[in-house]
């Protein structure tokens, strides 16, 4: 693999000279080279604490910047930043060590997210870019990393061609199925490198939801207003519970599930979220309930588009930002530093996704033991939620507070 990375590198120099980048514009480098997968590591509890960790403070910072329905993709996220973290050093590889991997060395951390993309099911799927400049010299080792253990395309662009703005937003489109677009407006005139992950999921719920199941009913807005919602009614099986919230987890075919938390009605939706961290989130899953829920969940979509610089500033990526402090030395011997880590996530949920489905219930109960009384979750008011995988790893999370 690294002699192949080598000399995939060892052409650039004719590349530059004979002028054929300019017009080809950009030059897919990875095209044709054999992954080297690094040996598999068993997912355990330091690796989903981590995940979970940096998925709620970095959730917490960013409801501090949206007043209304947010959402967005950790996982997504912690993918694009540990291509960066692949090549930081001192201080900044610190940083990250310290807030995505919690404290995982890298190097390990690249063997956690190759095992952990290998057991995710046809749900989720993921892709990962690395886009340089012409005459930008990348270190071999990085890119043997990051090709290895994040299965990345590797392009080569001239920077300063709108075509390359162009192809890098094509490439997102393709790898979203059409879902996000424009991802990027424009690159900075120092710009030497774009890092670009597009993840897709989606699943059916395991409950068909028949034309009966789905009412018309009030949803009461932070705000104060009340709107007309569609509201899909199912009887679930888990109830959750603290004491300022109840909970719901429906559950979606595969190895994934929704998971809904609403505060209690004197509770604003952003002071229960400030005081919910992973640790608190673990609890509340760790007693879980499995009593008969009839559960509410209304139609929604969310669509955000955000800058994460200063949230991730503000939960301890700090010197990866800053010009005099950055060391990126592991990709080059430049001085480099992020200049933006731009965000957009969309997410629909609704009762449909099967054109035609069957489907033949089989309830076996046992004589002489009283049933649990029977819990309601309807989510008619303010709520949270996460896209969970069998893990709890939060894929996707958000919050609703407007409809």
């Amino acid at each position: 693999m690294k002699r192949a990375i080598c000399f995939v590198l060892s052409i650039l120099l004719l590349i530059s000279i004979t002028g054929c980048l300019s017009k080809a514009n950009v030059i897919k480098l990875s095209e044709g080279i054999e992954q080297e997968a690094p040996k598999r590591v068993k997912i355990d509890e330091p690796f989903i604490a981590a995940q979970q960790d940096f998925a709620m403070n970095l959730y917490r910072a960013e409801a501090d910047r949206h007043s209304e329905n947010f959402c967005l993709s950790p996982y997504s996220i912690s993918v694009a930043l540990s291509l960066a973290a692949n090549g930081a050093e001192g201080e900044t590889k610190a940083e990250f060590e310290d807030v995505l991997t919690g404290r995982i060395a890298i190097q390990d951390w690249n063997r956690y997210m190759y095992s952990y993309s290998k057991k995710q099911d046809s749900s989720l799927k993921s892709a990962n870019s690395v886009w340089f400049d012409n005459g930008f010299k990348i270190k071999d080792d990085y890119l043997h990393r990051v090709v290895n253990s994040y299965g990345t395309d590797i392009f080569l662009a001239n920077f300063h061609s709108s075509e390359t703005v162009d192809s890098i937003n094509n490439w997102v489109k393709e790898s979203t199925n059409g879902k996000i677009e424009n991802i990027l407006e424009e690159l900075h005139p120092n710009s030497q490198m774009y890092l670009a992950n597009a993840t897709v999921f989606s699943a059916k719920w395991t409950t068909t939801h028949k034309e009966s199941d789905v009412k018309d009913e009030i949803f009461s807005s932070r705000s104060g207003k009340k709107s007309t919602v569609k509201m899909m009614y199912s009887k679930e099986k888990t109830y959750l519970k603290d004491d300022d919230a109840v909970g719901v987890i429906k559950e979606l075919a595969g190895d994934c599930s929704f998971v809904a938390l609403m505060p209690d009605e004197n509770i604003d939706i952003k002071d229960y979220i400030k005081q919910l961290t992973a640790e608190k989130l673990r609890n509340i899953l760790a007693k879980k309930e499995s009593v008969n829920v009839n559960t509410g969940v209304p139609y929604f979509s969310t669509e955000t588009d955000t800058q994460l610089k200063d949230s991730l500033t503000d939960i301890g990526i700090k010197s990866a930002f800053l010009e005099e402090k950055a060391d990126f030395t592991g990709i080059a011997d430049k001085k480099l530093f992020i200049n933006n880590a731009q965000h957009k996530t969309r997410i629909y949920v609704d009762a449909y996704g099967i054109k035609a489905a069957a489907s033949t219930g089989v309830e076996i109960i046992t004589m002489g033991i009283t049933p649990a009384p029977e819990k309601e979750v309807i989510l008619n008011r303010p709520f949270i939620y996460f896209i969970m995988d069998s893990y709890n790893v939060p894929l996707f999370m958000g919050v609703v507070t407007e409809l």
